[in-house]
């Protein structure tokens, strides 16, 4: 069976050459050699057959001499082992290469398993930290949470002190200006805080509440001044002169401090008004004298002018007499007005009087006319057809009437009116 490959003896025995020619042959590439995993040469069957052929091509050469031969092949050989040193060279700096690839290898792997390592300590380190934070943060959103808890549970115990009885006059912008007080001091406060909060709201809003309550106390006081003293004003006073009682009662209350006695805020109330007041009390007996004057006329005859004529003129000549007179005086004026309305009453009275019984002599006299007509018709003095005759009749019905409506006075008697008609009647007959 042929061989593939030959040992470096193998082939210095088929081929009758020393085994470091064999050597140097084959690592000066003149053999075709090749060395297997553990180091050793191999010679192969082809570079063994081609050295075979090479020889026969050159023949046989002439032997060299033992001694020649021994010193070629002793430094063939010493050729050979300092190729094998250089080898061995080679070698131990390609293993020391090695060596230390594989050491830089394992340190970067050592340093890769290092990072890997404070990487997972640096990521575990990140989640512990983010495990803090989210325990700080859950923690911080409980304090929050539980301190706004806190805040709402006090702001509603100052919204329930305030839906008493006592505060219920406050109106809408001061409560709440209270509430703003509370909720401030209420946020400059702790959860901590919670036994001291009662009285904490109460003295917030008691010193919020303080200056109000002392302004209202005082504004009722003055109110309640006001009311009394407008309510002393004479019964007749109108409405407009009770309201400008009251502005002028303002007007002086506004100019007393705060801090004025209840004496004095009445004083500067009552002085405030005492023009008025005169003038009302003026005008009050004014308009009493000027009732009294009207109800001293004639119930039957004085009429509603009459009544608003002596009104008129007494009010006038009341107001022109002096602040200072006396009641009596002014009623003794009033009654010289009166006494002079009274005799234009019972004049005109007297003049209708008259008229009145001259429209009944006249009417007396148009029938005393027709009976005087009647008489001459018996006498023959006046025929029938003409008393019959309407135009005769009005004509003398007009005389008579134009007549006596020029001549009587209404204070002529029956025979006067008798003889005035009848001498009417004859002139129109002849």
């Amino acid at each position: 069976m042929a061989h593939e490959s030959y040992t470096v003896a193998q082939a210095s025995r088929l081929l009758g050459l020393s085994a470091p020619t064999i050597r140097r042959m084959a690592a000066e590439g003149d053999l075709a050699a090749f060395r297997t995993p553990g180091g050793h040469l191999r010679i192969t069957q082809e570079g063994l057959e081609a050295a075979r052929r090479s020889n026969k091509e050159k023949g046989e050469a002439p032997r060299a001499s033992p001694v020649l031969r021994n010193r070629r092949e002793r430094v063939e050989e010493l050729v050979l082992q300092a190729q094998e040193i250089r080898a061995l060279h080679d070698i131990e700096r390609l293993r020391r290469e090695r060596a230390e690839e594989q050491a830089q290898l394992e340190a970067e792997a050592e340093a890769r398993e290092r990072q890997s390592e404070r990487e997972a300590e640096a990521v575990e380190l990140r989640r512990e930290r983010l495990r803090l934070q989210e325990a700080r943060e859950a923690e911080r959103r409980a304090r929050e949470r539980e301190l706004s808890a806190f805040r709402v549970r006090w702001l509603q115990q100052a919204e329930k002190i305030l839906g008493q009885f006592r505060y219920r006059w406050l109106p809408a912008v001061q409560r709440q200006q209270v509430l703003e007080a509370c909720e401030a001091a209420i946020r400059e406060r702790q959860v901590g805080d919670e036994p001291c909060m009662a009285s904490l709201l109460t003295r917030t809003i008691n010193a919020t509440v303080e200056p109000w309550e002392r302004e209202r106390e005082n504004r009722d006081r003055r109110a309640a001044v006001l009311n009394r003293t407008l309510s002393q004003l004479p019964w007749s006073a109108s409405e407009q002169e009770r309201a400008q009682a009251a502005t002028l009662i303002r007007e002086a209350l506004e100019k007393i401090p705060a801090s004025a006695a209840e004496f004095e805020v009445r004083v500067a109330a009552e002085e405030a008004i005492a023009g008025l007041r005169r003038a009302i009390q003026r005008r009050e007996l004014t308009e009493n004298d000027a009732a009294w004057a009207v109800q001293q006329l004639p119930f039957w005859k004085a009429t509603e002018v009459d009544k608003s004529n002596l009104r008129r003129q007494c009010l006038e000549a009341l107001t022109k007499l002096p602040e200072d007179i006396s009641e009596s005086d002014a009623r003794v004026r009033v009654q010289r007005l009166v006494r002079e309305a009274c005799k234009q009453i019972e004049a005109r009275e007297a003049r209708a009087e008259r008229q009145r019984r001259k429209s009944q002599l006249v009417t007396q006299g148009v029938q005393e006319a027709f009976n005087y007509l009647s008489e001459l018709v018996g006498e023959g003095e006046v025929s029938s057809r003409e008393l019959d005759d309407s135009e005769f009749r009005e004509e003398i019905e007009r005389a008579v009437r134009d007549a006596l409506d020029d001549e009587l006075s209404g204070e002529e008697t029956p025979k006067e009116l008798q003889e005035r008609v009848r001498e009417v009647v004859d002139d129109e007959l002849n």
